[in-house]
């Protein structure tokens, strides 16, 4: 029995998250981070507290190649969000390319989006959407205190050089960017 094995002996058979980080030294967004870039292999309950469970078979091979290969486990920032095919200017085609993708991904939704839609088609915060209407660069009408928003207008504005040019992508953008990049390549 190794250090690492007498180490965990007294959790149970899979820790959580907080547990996870503790026992490897690391903080909760490297932890984050690694479960993400499925460095380290977890179970996601995709529920909003508790979410992760790991296996202690795999915090026990976590420690031991991070000690053996550290540089496998470095995580620089973003490197959990794998790039995608980018260049400063966003051209026609590619505009295209993203307007159509879109068209089709969100054919199922309402003609009419709401905030709430948009955060979660595109992972931005509330406050953030409501900037963009607020200021203009999304266009949209207001009924109330409720903002509304044509698909097609949101449509227009993911394959807009303003969306495109953001430099902190949402995992939802960055998605969108990868997958218009593999239809380039077809």
């Amino acid at each position: 029995m190794d250090q690492y094995e007498r180490l965990l002996q007294k959790y149970p058979d899979y820790i959580s998250k907080e547990q996870f980080y503790k026992i490897c030294h690391i903080s909760k967004s490297t932890a984050l981070q690694l479960f993400q870039s499925n460095l380290v292999p977890v179970i996601d309950t995709k529920r909003k507290t508790r979410r992760y469970f790991i296996a202690k078979k795999d915090v026990i091979i976590y420690l031991r190649e991070r000690n053996s290969d550290p540089e496998k486990y470095h995580i620089t920032r973003c490197k959990w969000m794998q790039s995608y095919e980018s260049s400063g200017h966003l051209t026609d085609a590619r505009s295209r390319r993203i307007k159509v993708y879109i068209t089709g991904q969100w054919q199922l939704e309402s003609d009419v989006l709401t905030v709430a839609d948009l955060r979660r088609l595109l992972g931005y915060q509330l406050q953030t959407i409501r900037k963009w209407l607020s200021d203009g660069t999304l266009a949209s009408f207001k009924l109330g205190h409720i903002y509304y928003i044509p698909k097609q207008y949101a449509i227009d504005f993911v394959g807009s050089q303003t969306f495109y040019a953001f430099t902190r992508k949402t995992k939802e953008h960055i998605k969108i960017m990868k997958e218009c990049s593999k239809c380039a390549h077809k």
